[in-house]
């Protein structure tokens, strides 16, 4: 029986890990994509298909719509010390009349591409972050990120940047609320997005 090759996925959301510090750099991304996988039938795996003792934890956007949703997803994350790289997405609708964060971002995006006024949109990005910050009672980091971000639609950023923003300050939040001491973007692991 040849077990299934396993693969890491990276999407274009930020990594934050506890990984040693000799997996970080370019070197690093190429063993840190082996690290772990979970199967369909819950099995962990490193890139030979043995078992191993780390688990990559992807959590989609209605995983990390509200700060009730990131305390599950904290949670799960301590509920097993394998669980050490977690890869984030935007938050997604809280409810049904809820817009996601990427489409905020998008419409930020190209309202700022054709000099529009984008504040209504940013406001409400802003707000959404900012408050999901404040009810988990981290330390005041996203604001700096947003004006950041505000700055850099006035001068022009493209779609995907933009659109990127939403993982980049989940991720930001998400590293603050569990505690991972280290958030790193995948441009700086140096590796590019592999899907299975």
């Amino acid at each position: 029986y040849q077990p299934p090759r396993p693969a890491l996925i990276f999407s274009a959301a930020p990594e934050f890990s506890r990984l040693p510090p000799q997996t970080r750099g370019r070197r690093g991304a190429q063993q840190a994509r082996g690290y772990a996988v979970t199967t369909s039938k819950g099995l962990v795996l490193d890139q030979t298909g043995a078992r191993t003792a780390r688990i990559v934890c992807k959590f989609g956007g209605s995983s990390l719509a509200s700060p009730e949703q990131l305390r599950k997803v904290r949670a799960i994350v301590e509920a097993d010390e394998r669980r050490l790289i977690i890869v984030p997405s935007a938050p997604g609708k809280r409810d049904a009349k809820d817009t996601k964060i990427t489409d905020l971002l998008y419409l930020c995006q190209h309202a700022a591409s054709v000099g529009a006024d984008f504040s209504a949109s940013f406001a409400q990005v802003a707000e959404r972050f900012i408050g999901i910050e404040r009810e988990l009672g981290i330390a005041s980091i996203i604001a700096a990120h947003l004006e950041r971000f505000r700055e850099a639609l006035g001068q022009g950023v493209s779609a995907d940047y933009a659109a990127s923003r939403g993982e980049h300050f989940s991720g930001l939040l998400l590293a603050a609320a569990i505690g991972f001491a280290t958030h790193t973007p995948p441009h700086q692991l140096g590796g590019e997005a592999h899907h299975i």
